[in-house]
């Protein structure tokens, strides 16, 4: 397992490029921005960026942190290269920064800000992992909002056989993670052979 502190924006870059997949070993995706959690992340970030009343390297202390496994993690050039990551917690802090940015795309305050790039949250990443290992990693770290008892069987190996069965047999989405399906645009269904635009779970 690898420390360290990552940029918020390097995240939503992750997520960016990524899409949901990056979030396909946690136990959930997404959850709606008015939940507790998010809308204090999202006020968080403001009182940073908008408003200007904190610093953005407080916000760091502010805030648990998000856990990482990746395939490789390499450094390189003062930083880090890595393969492959799946983010295990921190679903909410991503998609609320995206949130945050989409609705602020015109905010003059936003455009001038410096500090937007220097939000930072610890970060651990962890490489050469069991996937049982991991799961109890994911389950372990996402408590911040209540867990229904199904949400810990996600990521069960029958729950990812259901899924690719699902999809290569019938190209059906099987929803195992909560709120995972509605997050999916056309186009990543498509990208991932669903040709049936429902949900099973």
């Amino acid at each position: 397992m690898t420390v360290g502190f990552i940029r918020l924006a390097d995240l939503h870059a992750m997520y960016r490029e990524m899409g949901e997949r990056f979030f396909e070993r946690n136990i959930r995706a997404a959850l709606p921005e008015d939940e507790a959690v998010n809308r204090s992340i999202q006020q968080s970030i403001k009182r940073v960026v908008v408003d200007g009343k904190e610093s953005a390297h407080a916000f760091a202390f502010n805030h648990n942190g998000v856990t990482l496994f990746a395939e490789n993690l390499d450094q390189q050039n003062g930083g880090f290269k890595v393969t492959e990551p799946r983010l295990l917690n921190g679903a909410q802090t991503v998609t609320t920064f995206g949130r945050f940015l989409k609705a602020n795309e015109g905010n003059k305050k936003l455009a001038e800000s410096t500090a937007i790039n220097e939000l930072r949250v610890m970060c651990r990443i962890i490489t050469d992992a069991t996937p049982d290992f991991i799961t109890k990693v994911t389950i372990n770290n996402n408590r911040q909002n209540p867990v229904d008892p199904w949400n810990l069987h996600a990521n069960d190996f029958i729950q990812l056989e259901l899924q690719d069965r699902f999809r290569d047999e019938l190209g059906i989405y099987y929803e195992r993670q909560e709120k995972a399906f509605t997050n999916l645009s056309d186009e990543e269904l498509e990208g991932q052979g669903i040709t049936e635009h429902s949900c099973a779970a």
